[in-house]
């Protein structure tokens, strides 16, 4: 009994345990109220709930998929297969057969190079090499058919001749580290992603072919081996949630470092394959800083001897970003596709230097016909405690042509109020909540709303909407709005 009980006692006494990896949907742990009691909806969301947070889950499921792996060759509940030498796979990249580029996308890329140069900028494009493609031999068995698919139709061959026809200066990753199999290990068998070692490679190859793009040549001095990873050399590992790291021999290079006084100021835009670039290119010594825009989320990476300092800001301009840069970069595989929405933020931003305007950190005066937007939260009924500060996310889809965001003179905001279930309003209080970055034509972002509960019990309707100040309500021209999130306060 005191073995059945140990893990509720523990939970009660909120003992944590290391969290697992990979996508969670976190259950909230829902508040008791009789009318849930009786109509089994507390004992529903609290076995949900419970089944996630009892004490050692983390340790069972790392025992269970332990031996999974151990006698049966197999992971639990990942997109990762296993194939040949123990080597780990994302299925994601097996998927990628017939994958092609877009004219919007390959005009938006040639733009970009366009104004780059008109600017002064020098601009380069890196097509990274996926693991399927460098080591085929090692993929499942059960994927032969399509990994022949994939080395019969590869996107990055028809992607290099469009680049080459369109003048836009390029490295393929692929065919160049094909051949350097042979004499490194490339991809460690437990990562996604290249090691820093074939990222240095391709970056010193990159400063040979083209001797004018960096200050300095890229130079490998010597390579060291570890059993310990380097960088995200074990990130298939970690979502895999095993307890123990297989064994392997993992790599990385040791720089030459710049020995200058002047140093250069770099932009990337691309890919998760871009954290092993930057690592390498801040290695060098060769630039003041460098800015990196991994899919919509900005990173920044200041020189400072062997440490990088990076900081997540998903307001950060673009304009401000690219205006010093002496060097852009954008680096693009098979999910090229995701890189859409920063490439027009960077055209938009590239364009307005052009102009010789100040700022894209601005809002345009908007029409009727702009209120066409539609906003879903992700949940539709929370519990709550009376007063209780309420964290809310919600998708903010803009299905209009022009772009929204909280900038000055007008800024857009999401707007919410508090009605009963009646649709009765409590009063007449209306908070504002800025918009993080643009939404551009088309696009949808996340939105976080942090409001208080109503003190008083009862079921209470969160009302959600979006204005622009000084110009209009969204509601009298939008259907669709407002739209409301049930809240249950005890």
């Amino acid at each position: 009994m005191l073995i059945l009980a140990a893990p509720t006692l523990i939970t009660v006494l909120k003992v944590k345990t290391r969290a697992l990896y990979g996508a969670v949907v976190n259950e909230d742990r829902p508040i008791y109220t009789k009318r849930d009691i009786f109509n089994g909806k507390f004992q529903h969301d609290y076995e949900l709930w419970y089944n996630q947070n009892f004490y050692s889950r983390t340790h069972i499921v790392r025992l269970f998929t332990q031996l999974r792996y151990t006698l049966f060759h197999k992971v639990v509940g990942t997109r990762v297969v296993i194939g040949a030498k123990n080597t780990l796979f994302e299925t994601g990249y097996l998927r990628y057969a017939d994958i092609q580029y877009t004219e919007e996308q390959l005009n938006l890329i040639k733009a970009v190079k366009n104004k780059c140069e008109q600017l002064g900028k020098r601009f380069f494009f890196i097509i990274p090499a996926n693991k399927v493609l460098i080591y085929p031999e090692r993929t499942p068995m059960r994927y032969v058919r399509l990994v022949e698919k994939i080395l019969e139709n590869s996107f990055h061959i028809r992607l290099a001749e469009k680049l080459e026809t369109e003048g836009i200066p390029y490295f393929n990753s692929t065919p160049f580290l094909f051949f350097e199999k042979s004499n490194y290990n490339l991809f460690a068998i437990t990562g996604v992603h290249w090691n820093l070692l074939a990222a240095a490679l391709v970056l010193r190859e990159i400063s040979r072919q083209n001797p004018t793009l960096f200050k300095g040549n890229i130079t490998i001095e010597y390579i060291v081996s570890s059993s310990k990873p380097f960088g995200s050399d074990a990130d298939l590992f970690g979502i895999t949630n095993l307890k123990y790291l297989p064994k392997t021999t993992y790599y990385a290079p040791v720089l030459k470092r710049y020995s200058g006084e002047e140093k250069e100021k770099i932009f990337l835009n691309g890919t998760s394959f871009d954290g092993q670039l930057v690592q390498v290119l801040s290695d060098t010594g060769l630039f003041a800083e460098i800015d990196e825009v991994e899919y919509t989320y900005v990173h920044r990476h200041y020189e400072e001897g062997k440490s990088i300092s990076t900081n997540t800001d998903y307001n950060i301009s673009y304009y401000e970003l690219l205006n010093d840069k002496d060097i852009v970069i954008i680096s693009s595989g098979p999910t090229g596709a995701i890189l859409l929405p920063s490439l027009k933020r960077i055209e938009r931003a590239l364009d307005l230097m052009l102009s010789g305007h100040g700022t894209d950190r601005v809002q345009n005066k908007l029409g009727p016909e702009d209120a066409d937007i539609s906003i879903k939260p992700l949940k539709e009924q929370i519990n709550a405690k009376g007063g209780e500060k309420l964290k809310i996310t919600v998708k903010f889809t803009n299905n209009s042509n022009s772009i929204q965001a909280s900038y000055n003179p007008y800024p857009v905001k999401v707007i919410t109020y508090w009605t009963r279930a009646d649709r009765e309003l409590i009063n007449n209080i209306r908070e504002q909540h800025n918009i993080k970055g643009l939404i551009l034509p088309k696009e949808t972002v996340d939105v976080e709303i942090n409001v208080r509960a109503p003190d008083a019990p009862g079921e209470y309707l969160l009302q959600i909407s979006a204005a622009q100040e000084l110009v209009m309500q969204y509601e009298s021209y939008n259907k669709k709005l407002p739209v409301s999130v049930l809240v249950r306060v005890r």
